[in-house]
């Protein structure tokens, strides 16, 4: 059995992406695959089983027969750990990953195996995430993303690249690039891959350009992720968000900003009625109000009137952005409106053919 490491040098990198795009690929190549999330840090519980979020997600979407029980070594609940930081519980992590990687053995043909990100991720249960690549001896891809806000490219990206081939050596088999602007792409494969290949002997098997339609995701898994009430609007729950505005609670500065190309849902408080009325006169499709706050008569009047879902939600409107922010950076069980999309994107631009080479598989 051959075993995939797939980790990140930062958080939200696009791991679940990778994972999804490389692991239907090899089914369709007739590989039979397994999947191991080791320290599996989303719980949830599923009929009775405290499983992990990543775990449920690619137990269905590559419909394996384990029991998800084991494809986590150990999930990392609330009360799990209070217990190891008060003393309570040891973990030896080394013990439960080797059993369970037992399970895998006898009729996998590839196990895709999913990191946390950071080689530091795991030190709390005495065993990294760096110690566990090396102690297992598993070959590692890396992904990492352009982030807005830094400079193009920067020298922080390359060296978490760097920093991970020193300590991997061999191990290091490649890394994906994710995100990347459409004017950063020539940049990369002229100035930054020849430079990683020759100075640094790192092969980049892939560069995945932004998408705004992997950014997107549907009303409704808006509405479930956050706990809302739709009042109005229910059968628009599958139309796909895109982008969305905040009210600065200025309606000369909101107006400008909601009648932009990029603005097709709005959040902003339930209290703030003139503004709910003047965003339903643009071209928002969704109004997201915040704090519990429920709308007057008039407001969900003109929202039936113009066919727009209004949706309630508990936390406050900047709460709310930066939960969506992070729905939008999410690949999995919550977003199954880009897993199609998201599988294509990698299936297109990473180097498949050059990975299987590496992992001495047969390329179809």
């Amino acid at each position: 059995m051959k075993t995939l490491f797939v980790s990140s040098v930062s958080d939200a990198a696009g791991k679940n992406m990778l994972i999804a795009g490389l692991g239907q690929k090899l089914i369709t190549d007739k590989y039979k695959i397994g999947f191991l999330k080791p320290l599996a840090n989303k719980p949830l519980r599923h009929e009775r089983t405290l499983t992990d979020e990543d775990v449920l997600f690619f137990h269905k979407l590559f419909n394996l027969e384990e029991h998800i029980s084991n494809l986590s070594s150990v999930v990392v609940s609330d009360e799990l750990y209070k217990e190891i930081i008060s003393g309570k519980t040891r973990i030896d992590l080394a013990d439960k990953i080797s059993h369970t990687l037992k399970k895998f053995s006898k009729d996998k043909d590839v196990l895709l195996v999913k990191g946390l990100g950071r080689f530091y991720r795991g030190s709390g249960f005495g065993l990294s995430e760096l110690n566990l690549i090396k102690d297992c001896n598993w070959q590692t891809v890396l992904i990492d993303g352009y982030r807005a806000g830094r400079f193009s490219l920067p020298l922080d990206l390359i060296d978490g690249f760097i920093m991970a081939k020193k300590v991997l050596g061999n191990l290091l088999i490649g890394i994906v690039f994710n995100y990347v602007p459409e004017h950063q792409i020539d940049y990369l494969k002229d100035k930054i891959l020849p430079f990683l290949k020759n100075e640094h002997k790192i092969d980049v098997l892939g560069i995945i350009p932004t998408s705004a339609k992997l950014r997107a995701v549907s009303i409704k898994e808006i509405k479930d992720v956050l706990q809302g009430e739709l009042l109005c609007g229910s059968d628009k729950q599958e139309n796909i968000i895109e982008d969305l505005c905040l009210s600065t609670m200025n309606m000369e500065n909101d107006l400008r900003l909601f009648n932009q190309a990029k603005c097709n849902a709005v959040i902003v408080s339930g209290d703030r009625v003139e503004i709910q009325l003047a965003a339903l006169e643009t071209r928002t499709e969704c109004l997201i109000l915040t704090g519990k706050l429920y709308p007057p008569d008039i407001v969900l009047s003109k929202a039936e009137e113009n066919n727009i879902p209004v949706m309630v939600i508990r936390d406050t409107s900047l709460q709310t952005q930066e939960k969506i922010e992070r729905l939008r950076k999410h690949f999995g069980l919550y977003t199954l409106s880009k897993i199609e999309q998201g599988m294509k994107i990698i299936q297109k631009n990473v180097n498949i053919k050059s990975l299987y080479k590496k992992l001495e598989l047969q390329s179809i």
